[in-house]
């Protein structure tokens, strides 16, 4: 079952990276779309690894990514 308010904050995003279209410090978004149980963000690929390492090195990036999914679980 998806909640409401997660199926929001993914229309909400849409919405940012419809509106930050063509700028160029964004990753560029081109479609999104949906199934029944699935929504679909088609957006530019970035090669050359993970943001996060990429500024906090990989030991950092991984204590990031664990409050990450801390946060996500509590809210």
């Amino acid at each position: 079952m998806v909640l409401p308010i997660a199926v929001e904050d993914v229309k909400r995003e849409v919405k940012i990276l419809k509106a930050l279209a063509g700028h160029e410090n964004v990753v560029q978004f081109y479609n999104a779309f949906e199934d029944d149980s699935h929504v679909y963000i088609v957006m530019e690929l970035c090669e050359g690894g993970e943001l996060p390492v990429f500024f906090l090195g990989e030991r950092n990036s991984k204590i990031l990514l664990g409050v990450h999914i801390m946060l996500l679980q509590r809210y």
